[in-house]
C-alpha cells in the first residue's frame, strides 16, 4: 500500500507499507551466510518467516530536499541446524539445535538535489535477538549492526557523472580478528551513460576491515591492513 499526502506549505509525505512471507531453503544464500558462523555446522531447515514494514519520505518546501525513515520487522526467523560433535562411534556425530530469532531494522535517509549536484546520507541499524535451544538447554544471544554513509556526485553532462562516498559498518557479532568487527570504505565512482537505456559504472575503493566479507578465513587482508577493490557494473533498461 502506498500513496502521497500533500501538507500545504510544509511539502508532502510519501508513504509505503508492506507485509508478506519469506520462504527460505537450506541451500540458499541465507543458509550459507549462517553456516559460515557455525564452525562446521549446517542449517537443515527454515520456518516460514513473516515480514512487515513501512517507509515514509518527507518532501520539504526546499526544492530538492527530502528526508526518509524506514522500519521493518521479521517475525519467526527460525531455523534448525546441526553441529558436529567430533566424538567417535557409537556417540552421535552431530547435535541438533533450533534457533528462534527476531530482526527489527530501522533506516534514516536524507537527499538534496541542487543544480547538477546530488548529496545523500543514510544511517542503518539492525538488531538480532536469538534463543538457541538443544537437549542441554537454551542460550540467548544478541547482535547489533550499524552503518552509515555520506555521498556526493556531480553530473558534468548527459553522459558523465563523477561521485564519491565514505561509509562505515560495525557489528557486535563474535569475530575472529579485530578487522572482522568493522569495515570502512572510501570510494570514487565514474558513471557513463552511452545511451538513455545503458549505464556503465567504474568504482575504486580503499577499504579497511573485513566485517562485510563472508567465508573469508583465508583472506590475507584480515591482518587489519587496508585493501583495494575495483568494481565495474553495467545496467541495461528495457
Amino acid at each position: 500500500m502506498f500513496g502521497y499526502i500533500p501538507i500545504s506549505k510544509a511539502g508532502g509525505l510519501s508513504y509505503e507499507a508492506y507485509a508478506g512471507f519469506i520462504n527460505m531453503s537450506a541451500d540458499s544464500g541465507v543458509a550459507n551466510y549462517i553456516n559460515n558462523s557455525l564452525a562446521g555446522g549446517k542449517v537443515t531447515s527454515f520456518d516460514r518467516a513473516t515480514e512487515v514494514g513501512f517507509q515514509l519520505w518527507w518532501d520539504t518546501p526546499v526544492n530538492g530536499l527530502r528526508f526518509g525513515a524506514a522500519f521493518g520487522y521479521v517475525f519467526n526467523f527460525n531455523y534448525e541446524f546441526t553441529v558436529p560433535t567430533g566424538a567417535p562411534p557409537p556417540n552421535p556425530s552431530s547435535i541438533p539445535f533450533r534457533a528462534l530469532s527476531s530482526l527489527p531494522v530501522q533506516q534514516y535517509s536524507a537527499e538534496y538535489l541542487w543544480n547538477d549536484w546530488t548529496f545523500q546520507a543514510e544511517y542503518y541499524n539492525l538488531q538480532v535477538g536469538q534463543d538457541t535451544s538443544s537437549q542441554t538447554g537454551t542460550t540467548h544471544s544478541f547482535t547489533a549492526e550499524t552503518a552509515w554513509y555520506g555521498s556526493a556526485a556531480y553530473r558534468f553532462n548527459r553522459w558523465l557523472e563523477v561521485g564519491g562516498y565514505y561509509t562505515e559498518f560495525y557489528t557486535s557479532a563474535p569475530v575472529t580478528t579485530s578487522s572482522d568487527s568493522s569495515q570502512k570504505d572510501l570510494a570514487l565512482s565514474f558513471r557513463f551513460d552511452p545511451k538513455p537505456w545503458w549505464v556503465l559504472k567504474v568504482e575504486g575503493h580503499y577499504i579497511r576491515g573485513t566485517a562485510l566479507l563472508d567465508d573469508n578465513a583465508h583472506n590475507p587482508v584480515r591482518n587489519g591492513d587496508g585493501w583495494f577493490m575495483v568494481a565495474v557494473k553495467t545496467t541495461f533498461s528495457f
